[in-house]
């Protein structure tokens, strides 16, 4: 069991929506994912809904689920998280340059759960399942319209990835593979442990975000068994997600050997700005994480509320490195069909013929000799 001591918007939100609930029940991760919000009349009780009218085209979209830990942590002092969830009728305009499958995965998909984009590592899709569905979700033409991957289907995958000895690394992804149950996540951990051309195990999800009562130390124990490097990168939006539960399931995780990167989307007016990155970053890194990578929002379609113009990106990374640890910097990834591209300030301002002319961290020029034979 996940023991804790819960945050002061837990217990407000229980005490006017769950008053009968012992804090037991609250941080028991079954108890979240059975009284799950799965339909966006549920949480009228706690939520003015504002598109009342096109709830069922947009829960056609993407299903709606939210578990109970992060409606309450967005309910009253961090409402402007809520986009992150409740869908709006921007989701239901539609452009000339967005699509269903942005990153082109389903042109690479060996099977039902192998997709082989690049060389020498493949995304392992073990569920369409999250506690949570984000409404930026880069698979939202299939997320939370399945359920678990089938043995039939995990054999296939895994003969595949013995078969291609190219590939070194294995990413678990969904939907969210920490929504399976551990029996499962642990026999599939081992059986790709077993393949001897895979280097390293990726795990990409959001549940410590949205449901950090998910990490026990009985899962914590599991993952450990696990000889060859695994790595988790959390989904990290904001600062606010940063609670004591999460750093609590970030610790557990730290102490069974795991390494932790953070992957945070740019959001227009969530956090698309210094202070709320730089914030972020800190925050972060004093959980132990070592932030990975900041990604422009994908071309999905019914996004483009969400997206950034991409030079800001651009930017924000170049502010970040004024005032912020160099192990903090993220990646600045975009990801057209064709594969991701990192893109990072252009610090070569010119050139002579002695030297080259550069901006230094405080955008102040200097200057780099070029050495001659």
């Amino acid at each position: 069991m996940y023991l804790t001591s819960l945050a002061e918007f837990e217990r407000k939100f229980i005490k006017k929506f769950f008053p009968s609930i012992t804090e037991q029940q609250w941080i028991n991760p079954l108890w979240q994912m059975q009284n799950r919000f799965t339909k966006l009349t549920d949480i009228e009780p706690f939520i003015s809904l504002p598109n009342k009218q096109n709830i069922n085209e947009l829960e056609q979209r993407l299903p709606f689920a939210v578990t109970p830990y992060y409606l309450a942590l967005t309910y009253a002092d961090n409402i402007n998280l809520q986009p992150i969830f409740i869908p709006t009728k921007q989701e239901l305009q539609k452009d000339s340059y967005t699509f269903t499958d942005p990153l082109s995965e389903e042109v690479h998909t060996k099977d039902t759960a192998i997709v082989h984009k690049y060389p020498n590592r493949v995304l392992f899709l073990l569920t369409n399942q999250c506690p949570v569905y984000c409404r930026y979700c880069t698979r939202a033409r299939f997320s939370g319209k399945d359920t678990i991957i089938t043995k039939e289907k995990q054999a296939t995958a895994l003969a595949y990835i013995q078969d291609h000895t190219e590939i070194e690394e294995v990413i678990l992804s969904g939907g969210d593979p920490l929504f399976l149950p551990d029996t499962l996540l642990l026999s599939i951990l081992q059986e790709i442990e077993k393949i001897e051309h895979i280097r390293y195990i990726r795990i990409h999800t959001r549940t410590p975000i949205v449901l950090p009562y998910r990490i026990t130390e009985k899962l914590g124990s599991i993952l450990a068994k696990i000889n060859k490097p695994l790595w988790i990168h959390i989904h990290v939006i904001h600062t606010n997600e940063i609670t004591p539960a999460f750093q609590k399931a970030a610790k557990l995780l730290r102490q069974a050997g795991i390494g932790l990167f953070s992957q945070t989307v740019l959001l227009n007016q969530i956090n698309n700005t210094h202070t709320e990155l730089h914030t972020l970053i800190q925050a972060l890194l004093s959980s132990g994480i070592r932030p990975y990578a900041l990604y422009q929002c994908d071309l999905i379609q019914g996004t483009k509320h969400f997206r950034t113009p991409l030079k800001q990106g651009i930017e924000l990374i170049q502010s970040l490195k004024k005032n912020t640890s160099g192990i903090g910097i993220p990646h600045f990834v975009v990801e057209p069909p064709e594969g991701k591209v990192t893109l990072a300030p252009n610090n070569i301002i010119d050139e002579t013929n002695e030297s080259f002319i550069l901006r230094a961290w405080n955008d102040k020029q200097t200057s780099y000799p070029k050495e001659k034979n």
